[in-house]
């Protein structure tokens, strides 16, 4: 569903008119192979990390499946009244019995992060002036949910790699058992599944930078023989705001291809911040060129 609004607000010596559009977009799975309710892929964060991407019949497509981050066991009193798993143990991740049966396994597992925004749109401004034109854009996608591979490779506190200066001031440890931290990395049980403290709600906003443009009178066309009128545009992602990922480090990032569930997991570097301001310049030149008449 799509509403778009037009509105000339100036017109004469100076105009304004402004361009608006938003669009909710929600999809659902109608059937499956063979009458089957349900199928799960591997995303690949991961190869120890397997099913993490769900499709189920009547709910959307992009959804990834894990386990729901519930705190740390930071001392035996914890370990000995948890719920039985393969997470049972000090400094370990706590997660919620979702089934509540008693037991922690992989029928705990849950719908974690829906990749679809809520809605997106753009407004665009054009003002003109006595030949002289400019043009701002805006367009905007809030409320889908991406899962942080970085924050996965970043907290890894049992191996050699890495890792966050904040993880590493607050992991759980038998001489900081009150940290809140649990251990993450090569030989726990957290390393192999996905989770909820990897997934982060997202609203990018992107913008086009101020497009000026000027309109030669006609007597300089007959002139020079030819009109040429060139707008020189930049688009810059203006910003992409996580209210709840704390600990992010610098570095490349990188994209992953979209898998057959259609969701996609996205690595990047982002400040110690809540606020990510990313810029990806690409200058597009147009030129629009008239012949004698």
């Amino acid at each position: 569903m799509e509403f778009a609004i037009n509105a000339n607000w100036f017109k004469g010596a100076f105009n304004w008119s402004t361009d608006f559009n938003i669009s909710f977009y929600k999809n659902k799975i109608l059937s499956l192979d063979k009458g089957q309710y349900q199928q799960f892929y591997d995303r690949g964060i991961n190869a120890k990390i397997t099913s993490d991407v769900l499709l189920r019949v009547g709910m959307p497509v992009g959804i990834y499946y894990g386990y729901i981050s519930d705190g740390t066991y930071n001392n035996d009193t914890e370990v000995i009244n948890g719920y039985p798993g393969p997470n049972l143990g000090l400094g370990q991740l706590k997660v919620v019995d979702v089934n509540k049966d008693g037991v922690i396994d992989s029928n705990d597992r849950t719908p974690i992060a829906d990749v679809n925004p809520k809605h997106t749109g753009g407004i665009g401004n054009t003002f003109s002036y006595k030949g002289f034109d400019l043009y701002a854009f805006f367009r905007w996608s809030y409320g889908n949910d991406v899962v942080n591979g970085n924050a996965y490779y970043l907290v890894g506190t049992t191996s050699i790699n890495n890792v966050l200066k904040s993880v590493y001031k607050d992991v759980w440890s038998a001489n900081t058992p009150t940290n809140n931290y649990p251990l993450y990395g090569r030989g726990t049980w957290g390393e192999s599944v996905l989770r909820s403290d990897l997934v982060r709600r997202r609203f990018i906003l992107t913008s086009a930078n101020p497009d000026p443009g000027l309109y030669l009178p006609r007597q300089v066309n007959r002139q020079n023989g030819t009109l040429q009128n060139a707008h020189s545009t930049d688009r810059n992602e203006l910003m992409a705001l996580d209210p709840l990922l704390r600990l992010r480090p610098r570095g490349k990032y990188w994209l992953r291809n979209s898998s057959p569930s259609g969701s996609r997991t996205r690595h990047e570097p982002v400040p110690e911040t809540t606020l990510l301001l990313a810029f990806n310049r690409t200058r597009v030149l147009i030129i629009k060129e008239q012949g004698h008449e």
